[in-house]
């Protein structure tokens, strides 16, 4: 360690003192500064040089020092401090942020001349105590606490890149389908470097082993890049290293199960039950066992599901309800009267389809209870009763002396509650100053009638959210009177309540009616919206003339009146005289979602006062069907081509925001030579074998989550074998298959044409894909030109030709030991012209040849011994 010394400006002062013979300095002054200087001395050898040498001003403002840079991890002193005037009291105080000395502290002593500021803890750049960019240490030296002579210093660090990053997760795992689209993220992960500067804290990812069906971006997303195959690869593992510029970095563990989508989707019940009150709709809050819920059964892939209703039992009450095609909430839609049914119960069949595959689907019931309510008033069997009874008869037993029996006809006439009161108005308005208010007095009067009679027709007032602060309604005479002569009131106050009349019937009606009351500081009113801004909605595609709204404004006195304009969207809407807001023409929500409109309103003041309002109105969608981007696709595909081989994407939209990616693409059943993925729209070979030249064409359907659909025609032109050249390789299938884009692209360059490989598969037709002592796989390719496909004859005649190019060019991708050969035309496996097969029934045809020789020649070996016989015995009977 290098020793350095640093003299405070009293100790060479008190050695200038005895070079110049002035020994004027008392002894205790002398022990001090002897003693500060040995502390000094020892101070610096420890923690070598502090980072500035400063002095301090204890007379006059003094400006802020900048101490630094210094990195961040550094201990040690900070500043020395000297020139301190004798009796002088420093201390260490904050600057603006309290938090920063946490990392710092004083050594001083009183009646010192000098002092150090010195690090309580190793520097941090990445302490949370930095609230701007820079990261600056603040701290302030008084003297003797004097706010007036403060010494500001600012201690400047440099960030290091000392954090390594850190994985939020140790182990990632993921399932996902085999079907999955190529280019979607899998699987994100995410690491965090605490470093403050950018440049530190910037992370690239790795991942090993690396595959050709994954790519890792430098955002830790794991993107598929080929299509899955869970008969070859049913789970990846794989180590992901995150990393720093500096080479600091954290590993973490991830895993992808590829699965099958084989499974339905199913409900976690199968009976739910609700109830619904009559007279009343929207959404069937109250579900049991719990809300209406299926998911996808293969476990990890959780396909998105859609629901829907397959019927209704009784089936005329199929149009009451509606299920939400992406929740599953069931709805009604249409009220139902119970005293019209025949039974409260209702079976509504419901169905979970996946949107990849709508064949894979789910059932369930909801049994649906709907409640009677009392709606209904009691009814006389008669409207009329005769009763005869004797005058002036106290007993049942008593004669009339007058023999007079007059019939006595009494009629009970039965009133039905079925009028509601009216309001004489929908909206009651009045304005008054504050200066003129007393309590209890009249502002308006409401008057609502019932056409009934009887206590039918009485009629209580009331406020349907009770009375206000500043408000009554008498129940009797609807006068609506103020509380107070509103002395509290001090700025203009708009009151609006709803007023409600009822009546005594049973069950009771009633009628509502809108009272505003203005109350004014002084008489300089103006006109005002009730609110200054407004929402509304309405569906798109509707007809011109739709009422969307009304908006209302006061003058503030019952002496003017106010009209309404539109200053915005006038070639779209119009508005009324009461505020009322129509269309003028359809309005299609894939073109504008919102219109905001601007609505003035002006009142008959001289000079008039006018307000301004903000209408938001939400084109609501409706269903439209989807639209393919083509009516005709073609295609062309060669008749060896093998399953999942990609033909062509057909690709439609649907017009309604949001519905084009949940398109289900689909063929007609029957097609067992082609499939069409659901969710992306290709179309893939699942058997061309047999089909070289003849042209297929199909119709592919495309479905939005509403069933609307759409149709197109694809025409796939199939081509035979004879394009095809075939080379071996002495490589195992897995591999070969796994480096096909490499090949592909490697021959091309070599050969000048592009190639296109059409099969892999092993010369022993085994499904064994372990690397024997002796491996052949062979392979089918084709060659094009700008002209089309190039002959087979060409092909192979430059293979060899240019063999050690193409050689070289296969090593770089399959490794040095490759070989290839060219192989005379073979068969993939299931093929019915194997040359195993040939040689099988050559052989046993040979067989049944030479059996059939034998037997013909034992057969007429045997004759001529029986005929040798025959002539014998003839010859004895003659002797």
């Amino acid at each position: 360690m290098e020793l350095k010394v640093i003299h405070s400006a009293s100790s060479v002062s008190v050695i200038r003192g005895w070079e110049t013979g002035n020994t004027t300095m008392d002894g205790a002054a002398l022990r001090r500064t002897c003693i500060g200087l040995i502390v000094s001395v020892l101070i610096h050898v420890v923690t070598e040089s502090p980072i500035g040498s400063t002095t301090i001003n204890c007379v006059s403002a003094s400006s802020t020092i900048d101490l630094g840079p210094v990195d961040e991890g550094y201990s040690g002193d900070v500043e020395l401090v000297s020139d301190i005037p004798a009796g002088t009291i420093v201390t260490l105080e904050q600057n603006t942020y309290p938090e920063h000395l946490q990392f710092l502290e004083l050594n001083f002593e009183p009646g010192d001349t000098t002092a150090t500021v010195r690090t309580k803890k190793p520097l941090d750049a990445e302490a949370e105590i930095f609230f701007t960019n820079d990261r600056v240490l603040q701290y302030i030296l008084l003297c003797n606490d004097d706010l007036k002579y403060n010494n500001s210093r600012r201690l400047i660090i440099n960030d290091i890149n000392d954090n390594s990053p850190v994985f939020d997760k140790t182990f990632y795992s993921q399932t996902v389908s085999e079907s999955l689209s190529v280019s979607t993220e899998v699987l994100r992960v995410t690491a965090v470097d605490a470093d403050s500067t950018p440049e530190f804290n910037l992370l690239t990812y790795t991942y090993t082993p690396e595959t050709a069906d994954f790519s890792l971006t430098n955002s830790g997303a794991f993107i598929l890049m080929r299509r899955l195959n869970y008969s070859v690869v049913p789970k990846y593992n794989f180590i992901v290293t995150a990393r720093d510029i500096g080479g600091n970095n954290d590993t973490t563990s991830v895993e992808i199960i590829v699965d099958i989508d084989d499974l339905n989707p199913f409900f976690n019940h199968s009976l739910y039950q609700a109830a619904v009150p009559e007279n009343q709709v929207g959404v069937l809050s109250e579900i049991k066992p719990e809300p209406i819920k299926a998911q996808d059964g293969d476990t990890g892939i959780n396909m998105t599901i859609t629901y829907s209703i397959t019927s209704v039992s009784p089936a005329e009450y199929q149009a009451n309800f509606n299920i939400d095609a992406n929740t599953g909430a069931l709805s009604v839609v249409t009220s139902f009267d119970r005293e019209e049914m025949v039974s409260s119960e209702i079976s509504v069949n419901i169905k979970a389809a996946q949107t990849d595959d709508p064949l894979k689907t789910a059932d369930a019931v909801v049994s649906v209870t709907v409640e009677d309510v009392n709606d209904n008033a009691p009814e006389f069997d008669q409207s009329i009763y005769n009763v005869s009874h004797l005058v002036n008869s106290l007993a049942n037993n008593i004669t009339d002396l007058d023999k007079n029996i007059p019939t006595i006809r009494v009629s009970i006439m039965d009133d039905d509650n079925d009028n509601k009161p009216e309001f004489s108005s929908s909206s009651c308005d009045s304005s008054i100053l504050v200066k003129d208010a007393e309590k209890r007095k009249v502002l308006l009067t409401l008057r609502a009638t019932d056409k009934d009679i009887g206590n039918n027709s009485l009629i209580t007032y009331s406020f349907s959210e009770g009375d206000s602060p500043l408000l009554a309604l008498d129940s009797k005479t609807g006068e609506v009177t103020l509380t107070s002569d509103l002395a509290d009131v001090t700025e203009d106050t708009t009151l609006v309540q709803t007023a409600e009349a009822t009546d005594h019937g049973k069950p009771p009606l009633s009628a509502t009616a809108l009272v505003v009351a203005n109350i004014r500081i002084n008489s300089s009113e103006g006109v005002a919206f009730l609110s200054s801004s407004y929402n509304f909605s309405l569906k798109e595609n509707q007809n011109p003339g739709v009422t969307v709204g009304q908006v209302l404004a006061s003058a503030g006195s019952d002496l003017y009146e106010v009209s309404y304009e539109l200053r915005t969207h006038k070639d779209l809407f119009s508005i009324n005289g009461s505020g009322t807001i129509f269309t003028t023409k359809q309005l299609d929500r894939e073109e504008q979602e919102w219109y905001i409109l601007e609505v003035e309103a002006v009142d008959t003041r001289t000079p008039p006062t006018s307000a301004v309002a903000l209408v938001r109105i939400q084109v609501e969608d409706v269903n439209e069907p989807p639209e393919f981007s083509s009516d005709d696709y073609e295609a062309s595909v060669f008749s060896i081509s093998p399953y999942k081989t990609p033909v062509i994407q057909v690709k439609a939209s649907d017009p309604d925001v949001g519905d084009s990616s949940r398109l289900v693409y689909s063929l007609p059943a029957g097609n067992s030579f082609f499939e069409l993925e659901s969710s992306s729209g290709l179309l893939f070979v699942v058997s061309a074998a047999g089909l070289g030249g003849i042209n297929v064409t199909m119709k592919v359907k495309a479905t939005d989550p509403h069933g609307l659909s759409a149709t197109s025609r694809v025409k796939v032109v199939v081509q035979g074998s004879s394009d095809v050249t075939f080379i071996s390789l002495n490589k195992p299938v897995n591999i070969v298959e796994e480096k096909t884009p490499e090949l592909e692209e490697a021959l091309g360059k070599t050969l000048g044409w592009t190639v296109n490989i059409t099969q892999v598969w092993s010369s022993d037709g085994e499904e064994s894909r372990m690397l024997r002592a002796s491996v052949k796989t062979l392979v089918s390719l084709v060659a094009f030109d700008d002209d089309g496909a190039v002959e087979p004859q060409e092909v192979a005649k430059k293979l060899q030709s240019e063999s050690e190019e193409v050689r070289a060019a296969l090593a770089k991708v399959l490794g040095n030991d490759v070989q290839f050969e060219v192989e005379t035309e073979k068969e993939p496996p299931g093929s019915s012209s194997d040359p195993t097969v040939l040689i099988v029934l050559g052989v046993l045809l040979g067989l049944v040849s030479v059996v059939l020789v034998l037997t013909l020649s034992v057969f007429k070996r045997k004759m001529q011994q029986n005929e040798e016989r025959r002539r014998s015995i003839s010859l004895q009977l003659e002797m």
